[in-house]
Order: C-alpha cells, then structure tokens, then sequence
C-alpha cells in the first residue's frame, strides 16, 4: 500500500500522506446514568497535497477483499471531512470514487498530487459580459443549458456584479476557492470592480 503512494509522490514535499489517522472524538452516548463515548473515526490514509490541505482519503483492505470493499466507508469519511476524491484498495487493485463528477472506477495507480489538484480547478469558467445586464442573461442563459448540473448545485453558475452586492462577492470568494464544488461559471461585467480579481484568480 505504501509503496503505490510513494510512486506517485504522495510522499514528496510538500505532499504526504497520514496513517490511521483519526478525526473525531467518538459520539457520547448517554444510558441511563452511564455515559459512554462511541468509537473514534480513523481513515485508514489521508493524502495531504500540502501539510493544511488534505484532498483524498484511502482505505485500506486485506488483500483478499475485494478493492471496493472499503468505498462506502472512505466515501462517508470524506464527506464528514468535506473531501472529493475517495479511494478503496486491496493492495493490488484501487477503486476511485469522484464527488466532483459522480462518477466510480478501477484504477492501476493513484493519481499523483497534481494530477488530484488540477481536477479540483478544472472551472471554472469566467465569462466576462459587456454589462450587468448581459451579464445576467449569459447567467440564465449557462443555467438553462447546465440544468442537470444546477439541480444538485443551485450556485453551480452565478452573476458577480455591482447590482448583486455581498452576495456577488460572497459568490466569487467561493469561486476562487480551488476546493468548493460551486460555482462553477461567474459572468462578470467590468464595472463590477473585480475584473482584476478575477483574471488573478489562482489556478
């Protein structure tokens, strides 16, 4: 299992990875008048691409398992974690599991760091409009035609402009997160006075 990680470069700074590492206490559960606290959660990997920034975790199974036995237990670390990209493997075969996309399948290797933080930025889009107006019908227009996408999303495209205020920038500090999954699309117009913020936004 650790060599597959250290092949990737999970063990590169400033990329690593931490194991069984535990991250709650364990619910109390109160009987009566005994209280108790529950088992603590511990994934069996957390791959960090830096040493704050985790981005996947890994469970780990025997090697007569079979690779996806541990998904469904890595997916709800994950989400308890609010991370992405869940892995499940038996040492021999590995199992992804993608938040971003939905979307489940084999793989023979890990993906490396960067591979993991590209698909986090791959988004996001800026659309820069002529005015607010325009800028609200690219809006409706983008989410007319990413419907199936918005239904899970309800921010997956948003108007960053002068008339939307706190909300259009409480809207662009989430775009320009690497790690949230929405927005995905801003338009924008020139006299939103963050045109620059938006063409400096990190990738």
């Amino acid at each position: 299992m650790v060599p597959r990680l250290v092949e990737t470069g999970w063990d590169t700074e400033p990329h690593s990875f931490t194991e069984q590492r535990t991250f709650t206490d364990g619910r109390i559960v109160v009987s009566g008048s005994k209280v108790h606290r529950q088992k603590q959660k511990r994934a069996d990997y957390l791959l960090r691409h830096t040493a704050d920034f985790p981005i996947a975790v890994v469970e780990a199974k025997a090697d007569y398992k079979n690779p996806a036995d541990g998904l469904q237990q890595a997916k709800e670390y994950a989400e308890i974690l609010d991370l992405k990209f869940v892995y499940s493997t038996n040492g021999h075969g590995i199992v992804e599991f993608d938040f971003l996309t939905g979307r489940e399948q084999e793989l023979t290797a890990f993906p490396t760091p960067d591979e993991l933080w590209s698909r986090l930025a791959q988004a996001k889009t800026i659309v820069f409009c002529v005015d607010q107006e325009h800028a609200d019908e690219m809006r409706s227009e983008l989410n007319n035609r990413n419907a199936d996408l918005v239904r899970e999303h309800p921010d997956y495209v948003c108007r960053v402009t002068a008339e939307e205020g706190s909300i259009g920038r409480g809207h662009l500090s989430r775009f320009q997160e690497l790690e949230t999954v929405s927005p995905v699309v801003a338009t924008a117009s020139p006299h939103f006075g963050l045109s620059a913020q938006l063409v400096c936004w990190r990738r």
